[in-house]
């Protein structure tokens, strides 16, 4: 199976409440969904429009130049599975963005449309505006309610630093 296809089926099973939501959301019947993930259809062959509507529901654009790194990683045998690899190069890319002065959001809920597609589930995100067009953003989700995250720039830094890893889901 395809190493990207992997990633995505992970993405869905953690962010909706099931995959009919999520492929009713970017627009690809159930047939098709059907067939990336039974391999009928190459998944590194499918539509751009289709691939791009599927990561940017998944991910942030800058997320979206991570995986390509993620696959390479794996491909060289840096890392055994597309999950790991992708999850780590976000904590290395998140913690170089904080050092650069990014700072951390808490996220939690979305509705779409009328209607809860996706888990209820709370994120952070590490955002480094790097210009007026031009903010970088990479998500992670948390396993502890939003209140539980401190509030205030240098609280939120050092929340980071010392909880991560015992809440962050990968």
């Amino acid at each position: 199976m395809d190493t990207r296809l992997n990633l995505v089926l992970h993405e869905v099973k953690r962010q909706f409440r099931s995959e009919r939501a999520f492929y009713q959301t970017v627009g690809v019947t159930q047939r098709a969904w059907e067939k990336y993930k039974n391999g009928e259809t190459n998944f590194k062959h499918i539509r751009l429009s289709t691939y791009q509507s599927i990561t940017n529901t998944l991910f942030t654009r800058y997320e979206t130049m991570l995986i390509a790194e993620a696959v390479d990683a794996v491909n060289y045998n840096w890392y055994e599975n597309i999950i790991e690899a992708f999850h780590d190069i976000k904590v290395i890319y998140a913690k170089s963005m904080l050092e650069s002065g990014a700072s951390i959001e808490v996220d939690s809920g979305s509705i779409e449309n009328g209607q809860q597609k996706r888990k209820t589930i709370t994120k952070i995100k590490i955002v480094d505006e790097v210009d007026l067009r031009n903010i970088n953003t990479i998500t992670f989700q948390i396993n502890v309610p939003p209140h539980q995250v401190p509030s205030g720039e240098r609280n939120r830094l050092e929340w980071f630093h010392t909880n991560f890893k015992a809440v962050a889901v990968r």
